[in-house]
């Protein structure tokens, strides 16, 4: 079992990036030049882009990151433009397609993931919003309303941009890829293939230069034409490359899996959270209170001990009792998702301002035995997917018993 990530642009369609990225701001900012100065509207643009790239922060989807920065830059609110933009991506983005070639060995890949029974994400740079996306991948004769894609990036769902390492984690996050191998195929080297890299997901090149891969992309990493992709795929199949997480992986894994959790979470109305498959499983408002607590009291002191002493002793804490002792299910999951994530970020904060050294110290667990932080921090992603898979368990369960 594969999960594949793909790119879009010059990947899965043939796309005169730097032309599109011209066309797309001029057509856009002319669309609505009676209310705005173009100049002013396409500066606004850039600039909301800008703080979409570089975001590391988990809370907030990068939609709100461009609104926050672009629409008090043009002097208008986002209710008053939502109905233009809307007309925008109907009547006048469609006419973009003639800049787009279909790229028929791409669509050939994706045929063999799909008789594999692979699971496909598309995952293009999420700074346009999904209808652009839908859009595109009609246009490259890979339409989502007839394949089924397990996560398709935009900016309305996703917390990061590429070449944020966190941006591959996150999508392989909401696609449960910690159990089996995920790979990203991309054609560009330094958004796609040195940032997955460094999620410590293997990728393919798309290139022709004679350029080498870098030295430091995991095990299975390759280059060349599309044509070559399906034997590379067969190849990563058969050696299922498991590298030894690296520092920047985990901590792009600690973005990611909390960055999944709030997208999963908040696909579905909050009146179903604290809904029940039965009295064994834990509801999303339950699960969202368990992250929080276990980040807050668990997570956090436990690193905070790890740092400050030499060879810490570390003791196991029993936690699945206090979903009815601090009766979760009463409690307002919203607040919790967002506490669990300011937990999140204070430890990712923690961890990057330690050593090598500190994350290679020697810990003394009641349970695991003698481990040290970088483990235990892989524990935690771990931790993070089987809530993930679980909450994917309610929503889908809930979904089917309609």
């Amino acid at each position: 079992m594969l999960s594949v990530l793909f790119d879009l642009d010059d990947t899965l369609i043939h796309n005169n990036a730097g032309l599109f990225s011209r066309i797309y701001p001029d057509r856009l900012s002319d669309y609505h030049q009676d209310l705005v100065n173009p100049q002013i509207f396409k500066q606004a643009m850039y600039d909301g882009i800008r703080q979409m790239i570089s975001k590391t922060c988990i809370a907030g989807s990068l939609e709100e990151t461009f609104d926050r920065s672009f629409y008090p830059a043009i002097g208008l609110s986002k209710e008053s433009l939502s109905d233009r933009i809307a007309d925008f991506y109907t009547t006048e983005f469609p006419a973009l397609k003639s800049e787009t070639t279909p790229c028929p060995s791409a669509q050939k890949v994706i045929a063999e993931c799909i008789s594999k029974g692979w699971e496909i994400a598309i995952a293009t740079n999420p700074l346009f919003p999904f209808t652009a996306v839908q859009q595109r991948l009609q246009w490259a004769n890979l339409d989502s309303g007839m394949i089924t894609y397990a996560v398709i990036t935009s900016y309305e769902t996703c917390h990061f941009a590429k070449p944020q390492p966190a941006f591959f984690s996150e999508v392989k996050a909401r696609i449960e890829g910690f159990d089996h191998p995920v790979v990203m195929i991309g054609n560009d080297l330094h958004d796609d293939i040195i940032p997955s890299g460094l999620a410590g997901i293997p990728s393919f090149w798309l290139t022709d230069s004679k350029d080498p891969l870098p030295a430091d992309l995991p095990e299975g990493s390759s280059k060349g034409r599309m044509e070559n992709v399906k034997t590379w795929l067969k190849t990563i199949e058969s050696i299922t490359p498991r590298e030894p997480a690296t520092i920047t992986s985990l901590l792009s894994s600690l973005r990611g899996g909390a960055a999944a959790i709030d997208t999963i979470v908040k696909s579905v109305p909050q009146t179903r959270w604290t809904k029940k498959l039965n009295e064994i499983e834990w509801s999303i408002t339950e699960i969202l209170c368990h992250l929080r607590d276990l980040e807050q009291e668990i997570n956090l002191r436990r690193v905070k001990t790890i740092l400050q002493q030499h060879q810490p002793f570390v003791a196991g804490i029993a936690t699945d009792g206090w979903a009815v002792e601090r009766k979760y299910n009463l409690q307002n999951g919203f607040e919790a998702l967002g506490q669990y994530i300011s937990g999140r970020e204070e430890l990712i904060l923690l961890l990057e301002n330690a050593d090598e050294e500190a994350w290679g110290r020697m810990i003394r667990h009641s349970i695991f035995g003698p481990t040290t932080l970088k483990e235990m921090i892989s524990f935690i992603v771990d931790h993070d997917n089987n809530h993930i898979k679980q909450i994917k368990k309610q929503i889908n369960t809930c979904c089917c018993s309609k």
